[in-house]
């Protein structure tokens, strides 16, 4: 009995010690808890009191971005924010505006087709207008996002022909890496990359059908031409064949503007001549240059590039057929020349002119004339006709013949 007793009372002691023990680790746990609850309540209430009086930084990587809500109003673009306030831009043609993160900084800019972008400047706390985004030439523009990850936009332009860029943040530089165009003047769509020195190298070229949505046939070093500001580059894929130069300086360029380039047969030997068409600041110059098949060069042809006419095109059909007809209108008068290749060169063979004059009576008269040339190039008036008139407006364009 007396060691029952005794068993009884050290389990009992055991056991109480046991109690105390675990009720002291359960105030432990509880108070390690509650310091760590308290800590991170200090911290999100300092983190919170930062953001919201400090803006230089940029949005957590994590973080949700700053949105802006907008209305088009009164001529401008109107901007919310619960957090920023309120913003206003003022823009002439307040069409075809988008508003998204398109500097990537985590907060919302503004983007208008016709006038370029605005970043929003968390230092300053407005919008600022950016010269780096590209403008457009004339056509609709659209600006959106391709890759966030990439830090890429795309930027497609729409008219007579779809011109989609890639472009991408370098450093604060927006700089094109790729392009695609669709040329529905001869069913193309070409594919290009931009090189080091941002020149354009053409990767593939491929014919579509009529409907632009199949492909006929695929080149992958394709032949086609590129501009400098002072030349035209005939280029096989991301080989230069030939540098031609076009007599003009890039301050004689109009800023800012496209160039064209077609290959017609002008001198009707199997192989395709070269047009270029180039926007000047005063003017639309022309420029002609003929394929040579011995050299493979394209070689400059005073005569065309000289000739007073705006259009030069080829004569397949009716009496001229095998010619070029080249044309020039005016507002009182117009000219059609009539070339032929002939003995390795050019040769004008005709002229027809119709103008108007004012008699002696004071009654307006239209006058056509016909001029024919010999193998010297001496010019012999072989018709003229007067005729009376007082609409004729010779500004006006005329279909071809």
């Amino acid at each position: 009995m007396r060691y029952k007793a005794l068993f009884a009372a050290v389990l009992a002691v055991l056991l109480l010690a046991g109690c105390e023990e675990k009720a002291h680790n359960d105030e432990k746990d509880i108070s390690g808890t509650a310091a760590e609850s308290s800590t991170a309540v200090t911290t999100a209430a300092t983190n919170t009191e930062v953001a919201s009086t400090t803006v230089t930084e940029p949005a957590a990587k994590n973080a949700e971005p700053v949105k802006f809500d907008y209305e088009i109003k009164d001529g401008g673009v109107k901007l919310y924010n619960s957090e920023y306030g309120e913003f206003r831009i003022d823009v002439d043609i307040p069409l075809n505006i988008t508003v998204d993160d398109y500097n990537f900084d985590g907060y919302d800019d503004v983007y208008c087709c016709y006038e370029g972008c605005w970043l929003f400047d968390r230092e300053k706390l407005k919008f600022v207008k950016s010269d780096k985004f590209p403008k457009p030439s004339g056509n609709f523009l659209k600006l959106e996002i391709a890759d966030k990850n990439e830090k890429t936009l795309r930027c497609e332009e729409l008219g007579l022909e779809k011109e989609t860029t890639v472009y991408q943040w370098q450093g604060d530089e927006l700089v094109p890496i790729s392009m695609e165009q669709e040329r529905r003047s001869d069913h193309t769509r070409c594919s290009y990359i931009f090189d080091s020195d941002g020149k354009m190298i053409m990767t593939k070229r491929e014919t579509l059908d009529s409907a632009m949505n199949e492909i006929i046939s695929t080149e992958e070093k394709p032949d086609y031409f590129r501009y400098t500001d002072n030349s035209i580059e005939h280029m096989s894929g991301s080989d230069i064949v030939q540098i031609i130069d076009i007599d003009l300086t890039p301050e004689e360029v109009r800023s800012g503007s496209k160039r064209y380039y077609d290959k017609t047969d002008y001198n009707f030997d199997g192989h395709s001549d070269l047009k270029c068409e180039i926007m000047c600041k005063e003017y639309i110059r022309h420029l002609y240059f003929i394929y040579d098949p011995y050299s493979g060069m394209y070689i400059r042809n005073d005569f065309l590039n000289e000739l007073d006419a705006n259009e030069i095109y080829v004569q397949d059909k009716g009496e001229f057929a095998g010619t070029l007809t080249c044309r020039k209108s005016g507002s009182n008068d117009r000219k059609i020349y009539r070339v032929k290749w002939e003995d390795g060169r050019f040769k004008l063979f005709r002229k027809e002119l119709t103008f108007k004059f004012v008699r002696e009576d004071g009654s307006l008269c239209c006058a056509d004339e016909v001029y024919e040339y010999d193998d010297e190039g001496n010019e012999v008036l072989i018709q003229h006709e007067e005729r009376d008139t007082t609409s004729e407006t010779f500004g006006e364009w005329w279909p071809r013949d």
